[in-house]
């Protein structure tokens, strides 16, 4: 024991001891029992020491710097300008340490990280000159890709990097680093690319001669400036869009990582056309974009585009329109599509439609329940419900609609149905829908008391696949319901109807349990 404690001692006082010291302090030790071991801390304390001769390590100390840290920098030949001047030929070049791209990468983030609205101007013209300090062929590349990633997780934002990349484009300062101007003396002038691997010299390439340092920068931008590489960068990105495809292909099986990759397929889109609204592009490029999504059948990418432009101030006029009507016609003859992207294709083109959609889906009763309560869509009572929905949130006239909804039997069929205009609806016209479903609970008891069922039976079986259509209508299921539970329909046994509900049915037993996740727990009121 004795041994192993000696060991471990001996190499923290060999720091501050000769070896002569250490061999004394180890002879006295020979033969002691372990507690002189314990005690030597006493034994070391009590040695005479001596210490350096220099004790006081003031400011101009070889040891120390006036902040108390290690002194290791070694003074270096400084020269005057005018002296070395005859021997510069580039007043551009700036070389970066080691690892140099993630240095530009870390500014370029930073910077994205910090941009907002309010203090926009600002914070790009810091931006711009933090740029400047970087500016290499490749810091090009660099900071597209890093926008590209903003876009892909910031939806919110996509306009504010749009207006980032018009600003970057108009101001030419930070571009002008990118390039080297050299001078033979002979008043002819070169340019040659500012890379961050430098060549050697016998194979670096100059570009000229010109008869000004203007006309050299001039011809560089012809071929390098931002806006040309951005522009190159975006439409290979959309040309390449098959990777997003492919990306929402594989999550199918799972839906939050299937909205997610729809998401930045759509943030992509969004951005071009945001770009086009600022004035990078013109509207070429839209409809290029709005053609190729055609080409290739992407039509609930089509109507996205097409929805945002014409929501927007660049509205297409109406021959522009009859042009993607008739494309779109063509198209749909092998295509199924979803309830969303029907409606809205409806919204903007007259077009016979026979795809399923939502109202099919919550019409239909579950897999162990009969259909012989649904209504033809040429029927009497179909078309008065297609009435009533439509006509009121145009005119508010509720006593016509009330005349109109006596006529109804079937309360299923209403509820399918104006549910799938609540979800297709935009703000303004869902509140006079929600308004509409109001008057009739209080004037119709009946009616009231069949929602219950049409939730437990119909919404809660089908929600997972409305959900992959409408994503926020966890949201308007949640305010419709309540707005029912206060009328005192519901029994104090609602909640655990809901909670206990079941199917044999394995794609309606999971639909149940997202809806009870969603809705059912977030019901915080007392029945």
């Amino acid at each position: 024991m004795a041994e192993e404690q000696l060991q471990e001692i001996i190499p923290e006082i060999e720091h501050y001891y000769p070896l002569e010291k250490i061999a004394l302090i180890a002879s006295k030790l020979n033969g002691y029992t372990v507690d002189l071991i314990n005690n030597f801390r006493e034994l070391y304390d009590s040695l005479d020491i001596k210490f350096p001769e220099i004790n006081n390590f003031r400011r101009n100390s070889k040891f120390m710097n006036k902040n108390g840290k290690s002194n290791v920098w070694k003074r270096k030949n400084r020269f005057k300008r005018k002296e070395i001047e005859k021997f510069l030929t580039n007043s551009y070049i700036k070389q970066l340490p080691d690892n140099n791209i993630e240095k530009i990468k870390r500014v370029i983030i930073t910077n994205l990280n910090k941009l907002n609205e309010k203090k926009f101007t600002i914070i790009v013209k810091e931006f711009i000159d933090q740029l400047e300090e970087l500016m290499y062929f490749e810091s090009y590349e660099i900071l597209n890709n890093e926008i590209l990633n903003k876009i892909h997780m910031d939806t919110y934002f996509i306009s504010l990097y749009a207006k980032l990349v018009k600003e970057l484009i108009i101001n030419k300062k930070w571009q002008k680093k990118m390039f080297n101007i050299l001078d033979n003396k002979d008043g002819q002038y070169y340019w040659s690319l500012n890379r961050l691997e430098q060549k050697q010299k016998e194979e670096e390439e100059y570009y000229g001669p010109f008869d000004s340092v203007e006309d050299a920068l001039d011809d560089a931008f012809e071929t390098n400036n931002y806006k040309l590489s951005f522009c190159k960068f975006i439409e290979n990105k959309f040309k390449d869009r098959i990777i997003y495809k492919n990306e929402i292909i594989k999550s199918e099986d799972n839906f939050d990582l299937n909205i997610f990759s729809k998401n930045r397929y759509n943030n992509l889109l969004k951005f071009l056309y945001s770009t086009y609204d600022v004035g990078i592009f013109n509207q070429k490029i839209i409809h290029h974009v709005l053609i190729e999504l055609l080409n290739t059948y992407e039509i609930e990418q089509f109507i996205y585009i097409f929805d945002i432009l014409n929501k927007g101030p660049h509205k297409l006029d109406k021959i522009n329109i009859k042009f993607y009507e008739d494309k779109i016609i063509e198209n749909l003859n092998n295509l199924t599509i979803t309830a969303k992207t029907r409606f809205k294709l409806q919204e903007y083109f007259k077009l016979d439609i026979k795809n399923s959609n939502t109202f099919d889906i919550l019409a239909s009763l579950s897999s162990n329940e009969n259909t012989n309560d649904y209504y033809p869509k040429n029927d009497e009572r179909y078309r008065n419900i297609d009435c009533i929905i439509s006509e009121y949130p145009i005119n508010q006239d509720y006593d016509n609609s009330k005349q109109i909804f006596v006529k109804i039997v079937n309360y299923d069929i209403f509820y399918s149905k104006i549910i799938q205009e609540i979800l297709d609806a935009n703000d303004s016209k869902r509140v006079y829908l929600f308004e509409l479903l109001n008057k009739l609970w209080d004037d119709f008891g009946k009616f009231g008391e069949e929602f219950e069922l049409f939730i437990i039976k119909k919404m809660a079986k089908d929600y997972s696949n409305l959900e992959i259509d409408y994503p926020y209508c966890s949201k308007i299921f949640l305010d419709l319901i309540t707005i029912w539970i206060k009328k005192n329909y519901a029994d104090n046994q609602f909640i655990n109807k809901l909670k206990n509900n079941n199917s044999e049915d394995e794609d309606e037993k999971y639909s149940i349990e997202i809806f009870n996740e969603k809705i059912t727990n977030q019901m915080k009121m007392k029945i």
